[in-house]
């Protein structure tokens, strides 16, 4: 069921109800409401559709509000929590219609939609025009599942364009006595924790009840996977039981309080309101959106240390700093540009490069004048053991990196480096100490141009950031072990084109966004972007994104599939995401992979 609860400039704006079964218009039933996520900029509509419609199993009216976001209606973001404002003043002012009891209205929300729950009973002004204020819009009830709390600092003040706004919408600033009951979860991993924190301890000392749990080892957005979807859900229903909004146990498999941990106030530290002390992986996925802006004109940073030594550590961190960086293009053209001494196209859009490109030292030096260099190192033994670990890898999957029989580029690098592809320690080790002794030689009389760097001997931001004159950030530096990863990727890349022979037809043409790190076992297909058939690099811009793809379309692909890999896109290209989820159906999506259909809707 549904009702239009509030006429907009761009457009109506609806409630989608689930009712119980049983249920009639003169009930009095608790009601519960869900915001859902993305940030306040990222269309989700329908994510809460699981909780919604089991909580309507269970007696309460659910509802799922749709709202305006700033890239799919381009709105500024204070509208969001006018929506949100709006949609539970219509709630509770209409219960003859909803069968509720308007003094128990729970309000639930995820990421910025727990930013729209809590604004509900925090934020001051943000009011439709000619709205009845004398109606409450405050919450009886918070459900906040990795709610962002706190957007004063200076990136997220950027993103919403206005000090004052981003003062205004950020509950941690605003908390007040009168604030209801709420239940907050995060991953451990949630950048955004620390905001999670301030609301807890801050509601504690204004003698709100307040309860905080997280779930070990995981991050932002984790409540989409098992086994946190029902351990969120168990323990959400758990509150409502407190609270007298259900009766009876959950109808959920297992105990989510086993899968959590509550958090004891006693335990946490005093932690600032804000999000400086961790930034949020949409901060840095907006500080290389800049740097990507500008990498054409930058300085570039290039890792030319050989595997093994920490170069997926390391292009984790330049990102962390805000420098855009590919961890090896595996575009054979990409290969034969270094080889030539040419330009990479995809330094058009990235400031850095790391690993593959190790051997080309020498060419992007000349082509590249005043670019910095970072040689990584490692003691022998360790690396050696790393080294055949990560042979013994590639060797057994050598069918997912070489269908067709013919040398990837893996192979011509391990030639270029060794000499031979199987690991053999005598040879490997002298070639790596021929190559490094190389680098040393070539930038002699060039300190300022090289940073030596042993990872795994402790060298840490306070090496790297004063090279490339940066300030320390205040996260860890990442440690990442690749063939590790390499193992979970290959069979990771066998589920992924198992699906594909499963839902694409054999003779269809598709695009397969995966930033080229897979190989197809058969099946042809275009990467994306492509010039030639070849991959050409992740698009500068959303705008590109989409003209890309409906010249692809009308060339003649039918369907568009991303592979795990490349996830990250659905938030950093936000317009293109919301394009496909807008103009086409969406046939397949889970862990590996998501499929849309390119026909129009």
């Amino acid at each position: 069921m549904q009702y239009a609860y509030k006429q907009t400039p761009q457009g109506e704006l609806m409630l989608d109800v689930h009712l119980p079964s049983g249920w009639k218009s003169v009930d009095r039933r608790p009601a519960v409401v869900f915001f859902f996520g993305g940030g306040l900029y990222h269309h989700l509509k329908g994510q809460f559709n699981y909780q919604a419609a089991y909580l309507a199993t269970r007696g309460l009216v659910a509802i799922e509000v749709d709202h305006r976001t700033k890239h799919y209606h381009g709105t500024t973001i204070d509208k969001c929590s006018e929506d949100a404002k709006s949609a539970i003043r219509w709630v509770r002012s209409h219960p003859q219609i909803l069968g509720i009891d308007p003094d128990r209205i729970a309000v639930a929300g995820s990421s910025g939609g727990g930013q729209m729950a809590a604004a509900t009973c925090t934020v001051k002004g943000c009011d439709a025009p000619g709205e009845d204020l004398s109606i409450s819009c405050q919450a009886n009830l918070l459900l906040l599942f990795n709610p962002i709390l706190d957007f004063s600092d200076e990136d997220r003040t950027q993103m919403v364009g206005s000090a004052e706004i981003a003062r205004n919408i950020s509950p941690n600033l605003n908390l007040h006595a009168n604030i209801p009951p709420t239940v907050l979860f995060y991953g451990t991993e949630d950048p955004d924790l620390d905001q999670g924190i301030s609301y807890f301890k801050q509601a504690r000392s204004l003698g709100v009840e307040a309860t905080l749990y997280t779930a070990d080892g995981v991050g932002h957005g984790f409540i989409k996977q098992e086994p946190w979807l029902n351990a969120t859900l168990y323990l959400s229903d758990q509150f409502l039981r407190k609270h007298g909004y259900l009766e009876g146990d959950p109808a959920l498999p297992g105990d989510g309080a086993a899968q959590m941990r509550e958090v004891k106030v006693e335990e946490v530290k005093d932690t600032p309101s804000n999000s400086s002390v961790r930034p949020s992986v949409r901060l840095a996925a907006y500080a290389m959106f800049r740097n990507f802006k500008t990498a054409q004109e930058s300085h570039k940073v290039f890792g030319i240390g050989l595997s093994g030594t920490g170069s997926e550590s390391l292009s984790e961190a330049l990102n962390h700093l805000g420098i855009g960086t590919k961890y090896y293009s595996h575009n054979p053209n990409a290969l034969n540009a270094l080889l030539n001494g040419s330009k990479l196209p995809i330094l058009e859009q990235y400031q850095g490069l790391v690993d593959g490109i190790a051997p080309f030292y020498r060419q992007l030096d000349q082509v590249y004048p005043g670019s910095k260099f970072i040689l990584t190192v490692r003691e022998k033994h360790s690396w050696l053991e790393s080294m055949e670990n990560l042979a013994s890898t590639m060797a057994e999957n050598v069918s997912w990196l070489n269908p067709e029989g013919e040398p990837l580029n893996e192979f011509l690098l391990y030639q270029l480096n060794y000499g031979l592809f199987e690991f053999n320690a005598d040879r490997y080790w002298q070639a790596y100490e021929g190559y490094v002794q190389g680098v040393l030689d070539y930038f002699q009389n060039r300190p300022s141009d090289l940073l030596v760097m042993d990872i795994y001997n402790g060298d840490r931001w306070d090496k790297v950031c004063p090279f490339l004159e940066l300030t320390l950030p205040s996260v860890p530096f990442p440690q990442s072990h690749y063939w590790k990863n390499l193992q979970y990727w290959s069979k990771q890349a066998g589920a992924t084109w198992a699906y594909i022979e499963m839902l694409i037809p054999a003779d269809c043409q598709f695009i397969f966004v995966d930033d080229c790190t897979t190989e197809a076992s058969h099946r042809s297909y275009s990467p994306f972007l492509e010039r030639d058939g070849q991959y050409w690099g992740a698009p500068p811009d959303d705008e590109t994104a989409i003209a890309e793809l409906e010249r692809m379309r009308q060339a003649g692909a039918k369907f568009i599939a991303f592979a795990s890999v490349a996830f990250w896109w659905f938030e950093f290209y936000s317009q293109f995401h919301d394009y496909l989820r807008s103009h086409f159906s969406c046939i397949w999506e889970n862990e590996c992979l998501v499929i849309f259909h390119l026909e129009f809707k």
